[in-house]
Order: C-alpha cells, then sequence, then structure tokens
C-alpha cells in the first residue's frame, strides 16, 4: 500500500514490471551508501527528506522515485537532534518528497509528535501524501514559494488483473484473495483503503489541529494543491518570502560597494563556519548520492553513454531520463532474446545496430506510455 503521487507510483510501477532487478554489486553499493539526513548548523538540526519514504532502503525508490529515505533514518535523526544539548529546534526540510510506504509511516508521525524539542517543516518543491503526513505533525509548515505543493491526500494501491493467473482463497477466507476483475472484489480493497485512509486523515487533522472532516472535505480530496491555496485551507501556515535585493549605492552614495553585498563561499565559510559545514556536507552526500543513481541504472540498462552524459551536465531524475535507461535496457534484453530464439542473424555490426534501433523505437515509446511521459526517438 503506497502514499504516493501517482506519477511516481507509475514510474516506480513500469520499472517493477519491466523486469528491472539490480545485481549483487549493485545492490552492495546501494546498501553501503551513506544514509545520513541530518546536519546542524548553529543551534538548527536540518533533516532533509526527499524523494521516496520506505521503512527499509528501496533501491526501486532511489531509482525511479527520484531518490530514497527511510523512516527509521528520519525516527534516528529526530532522537540525535534531541539527544544533542547545542541543538534547540529541529527543521524538517522537504525538498521533492512525492510520499512513501504505509509501512512504518506512522511510526515516523509519532517520532514528531513525542519530540522533546520544536520541529517545524519547510517545503520547497512538493510534501505530498505521507510526506505532507509527516509534515502535518510538525509545529507549523512553512513553503519556500509560491509553486510548493502539499496534499494529495489518500492511500493507492496498484494491481495489474491477468485472466491467465487464478487466486483461490479458502472457503472461510474470501477475502483474502479478491478477485478484483469484479465489483465485489474490489470493494473488499476499497473497504480496506477507506479504513487506513480514515485513520491518515485523522492524524493530519490532529497535527494540523482540525477535524477530520475537514481534512476530508478542503484538504484537497487527494489532489495535491499550490501554497496559496493550501495557505487558505489551513494546509500550511506560512509561505516563506522572497529575499529582497538591495539596490547597489551610487557613486553618489559612497561609491560602489557591490563587493561587500556578495556573499560568496570565502566569505561564507569566515563569517559562518557552522553554516558553510552543513551546506558542504550535505552538498557532498547529495552529488554522490546522484552519481551513484546514474551509475547503477547505467550499467544495469548497459547504457553507460546515457550516465556518463547526465553525470556531466547534472542531470537529476526525471522521468524522461528514466525512459531512456529503461528502454536502453529492454533493447539489449531484446537483442539478447533474438540470439537465444534464432529469430535472425544479428551477429554483423550492421545487424545488431539496426535491431537495436528498431527495438529502442518501439520499446521506448511503450515504456514512456507507461510512464506518462511524451519521449521522442
Amino acid at each position: 500500500m503506497w502514499l504516493v503521487e501517482e506519477k511516481t507510483l507509475n514510474a516506480m510501477t513500469a520499472a517493477i514490471r519491466a523486469g528491472f532487478t539490480p545485481n549483487a554489486e549493485s545492490m552492495e553499493r546501494f546498501v553501503a551508501a551513506e544514509s545520513r539526513i541530518m546536519a546542524v548548523a548553529g543551534n538548527t538540526a536540518e533533516i532533509k527528506i526527499s524523494g521516496v519514504m520506505t521503512n527499509q532502503r528501496d533501491i526501486i525508490a532511489m531509482l525511479f522515485g527520484g531518490g530514497n529515505v527511510t523512516y527509521p533514518d528520519i525516527i534516528d535523526a529526530i532522537a540525535s537532534a534531541n539527544a544533542d544539548p547545542n541543538v534547540t529546534d529541529i527543521v524538517l526540510a522537504f525538498g521533492s518528497a512525492p510520499g512513501g510506504s504505509v509501512d512504518g509511516m506512522i511510526d515516523a508521525m509519532a517520532a514528531v509528535q513525542m519530540s522533546k524539542k520544536p520541529i517545524r517543516a519547510t517545503v520547497a518543491n512538493s510534501a505530498t501524501s505521507a510526506a505532507y503526513g509527516l509534515a502535518s505533525q510538525a509545529q507549523s509548515i512553512t513553503a519556500k514559494n509560491k509553486m510548493s505543493r502539499v496534499g494529495s491526500i489518500g492511500i493507492a494501491y496498484g494491481a495489474r488483473v491477468d485472466d491467465t493467473v487464478v487466486e483461490i482463497a479458502s472457503t472461510n477466507a474470501p477475502n483474502k484473495r479478491p478477485d478484483l476483475s469484479t465489483e465485489e472484489g474490489r470493494a473488499v480493497v476499497t473497504a480496506e483503503l477507506d479504513a487506513m485512509h480514515e485513520i491518515f486523515a485523522d492524524a493530519i487533522a490532529t497535527g494540523r489541529k482540525t477535524t477530520i472532516e475537514k481534512v476530508n472535505a478542503d484538504f484537497g480530496r487527494g489532489g495535491t494543491l499550490l501554497a496559496e491555496e493550501a495557505l487558505k485551507r489551513g494546509m500550511i501556515d506560512a509561505i516563506a518570502q522572497p529575499i529582497a535585493v538591495v539596490p547597489t549605492p551610487s557613486a553618489s552614495q559612497g561609491g560602489n560597494k557591490t563587493e561587500d553585498q556578495i556573499m560568496d563561499l570565502n566569505k561564507l565559510r569566515a563569517e559562518h563556519p557552522d553554516v558553510y559545514q552543513a551546506a558542504v556536507s550535505a552538498g557532498v552526500t547529495q552529488e554522490r548520492e546522484r552519481v551513484s543513481a546514474h551509475l547503477i541504472l547505467g550499467e544495469q540498462a548497459g547504457a553507460m553513454d546515457i550516465a556518463t552524459a547526465a553525470i556531466k551536465d547534472g542531470s537529476e531524475f526525471s522521468a524522461t531520463i528514466n525512459a531512456k535507461y529503461m528502454a536502453a535496457g529492454f533493447s539489449k534484453r531484446e537483442l539478447d532474446a533474438r540470439k537465444d530464439d534464432n529469430l535472425g542473424d544479428v551477429n554483423t555490426p550492421a545487424d545488431k545496430a539496426e535491431a537495436k534501433e528498431l527495438a529502442q523505437v518501439e520499446l521506448a515509446r511503450k515504456t514512456a506510455a507507461a510512464m506518462g511521459v511524451k519521449y521522442n526517438v
């Protein structure tokens, strides 16, 4: 069961259905990757939350969901901040957080509720579904700008109905394997989703000091809302104002003092060493995760050219670039299958190139369609 935005769930589901399976070396590298998400600057502990939240580390979520952070990591970070005598307040900094799994979510929400030190939440790009549920437990929620998005409150369940698969449950347990091709079977699943939704919505209502009726009626009904509308409905508490631009003094006002107004890295390091160190640490960790993710996908898909280009130009993950990786991987498997099935001679360079191009065109289109994006090949 997932509390996650539809496009993210579609991307992850498409990868699973396509048979994406990381090899042992990739999994080792992924598991060994650093998972520290907290940085302390001055008296503030900032806990960065981006990507899909899961109870255990999930390579599919990391590669196809925009990143991965675990509920236990969040809980541990909150505990560490509470134990640090120098920390007086805690910030949950949501970047692009599309939601997460149901498993582990309640424990993380409880950790925010029970914190002895005040916790506030900030939303840069999005905090939706499970991520909004977590943010709702903070003492306040501040959107960084008017384009920040919150909401998507609801439980989603995806299932593929296949006529070739028949599942049978024991006589006195018909709801154990409901037939989703029937109205009765779907009703069984809907009842379970509704029960979990009530628990989730009630927790949000408690955190936002409102009623479950208001959450169900006014908090988007499963949709996402931009910051201004969310503020009107009581889903957030404030929208951060942009930093004012200080005009450069003219010569008649005392000369050009532009250099005194610029805060470069050297000046930041000299005047605010704690902030500088926190920024550098967070940046290194984020860049390491970005490069590692591209290398894993490039290796799996046999598309190191795509990975190398993405690493060089600083590309973040998107549905389009994921589609490219998946199309390349499908093409490789298609060529292998043709060899195994003796469907044609693809041993010459020219034949290999032609087969690969044809396979990529067809499979890239199918992959892009499954992920809800346009992909021109």
